[in-house]
């Protein structure tokens, strides 16, 4: 598979299937509570969009690459004419030294792996899963927490400055606009804030040297 190749030589069938799909699924139900919000599982997803996918002679595949040193999952959507089109998503797994325990380390790839193959699934056919952004997701829908939806999160008393903000800003102008928004995206997720702008001194420092490294 060559890497940087999204779509096959032809698209008009697939974009057509795609469209008719889209046309027939029904309205995504948020079954889940993450840390931050009600959001559509992964298994949720995956039962709204099968009959539509294969009604339509269409099928995906998500797989794990790595290249130049970097993982991605790359989801393909593929139509029976042989047309395909697909999006890759750079994957952010958390490092052996930060994590020694194998089974913990094995659940935190796991939750990382669910939580990009659904924003891909979304991205890549068009869909809005969220009620609101950012989850913990782990693969499990109806997972209950202790925080409540209602209670306000806290962000940091002291955020980085707008030179810092501008520098984070331009790092991700660097990548394609697919790349740029699920970097944006994991940033928020994984620092828990709103925006940039919220981010700590010391989250800043994370985000430069395990993101946007």
């Amino acid at each position: 598979m060559e890497f940087n190749n999204i779509q096959s030589l032809e698209i008009a069938e697939i974009h057509t299937a795609l469209s008719r799909a889209q046309g027939e699924m029904p309205t995504l139900l948020v079954d889940s509570l993450g840390y931050t919000g009600k959001y559509v599982s992964l298994p949720g997803i995956i039962a709204h969009i099968r009959k539509p996918l294969t009604g339509n002679g269409l099928s995906y595949t998500q797989e794990i690459n790595e290249f130049d040193g970097k993982y991605f999952l790359i989801t393909t959507l593929r139509h029976s004419s042989g047309q395909w089109i697909r999006c890759k998503s750079p994957l952010f797994l958390p490092s052996r030294d930060e994590i020694p325990s194998n089974k913990d380390y094995n659940q935190e790839c796991g939750k990382a792996i669910s939580y990009m193959r659904r924003y891909s699934l979304e991205s890549l056919l068009g869909l809005k899963g969220d009620k609101d952004d950012f989850d913990n997701d782990d693969g499990n829908s109806n997972k209950n927490t202790s925080r409540s939806t209602s209670e306000p999160r806290k962000e940091s008393k002291v955020s980085i400055t707008e030179v810092q903000i501008d520098d984070l800003i331009e790092r991700l102008k660097q990548y394609n606009d697919e790349d740029s928004d699920l970097l944006y995206r994991t940033i928020l997720q994984k620092c828990s804030v709103k925006d940039l702008e919220f981010l700590s001194e010391k989250q800043y420092h994370f985000v430069i040297s395990k993101i946007l490294n």
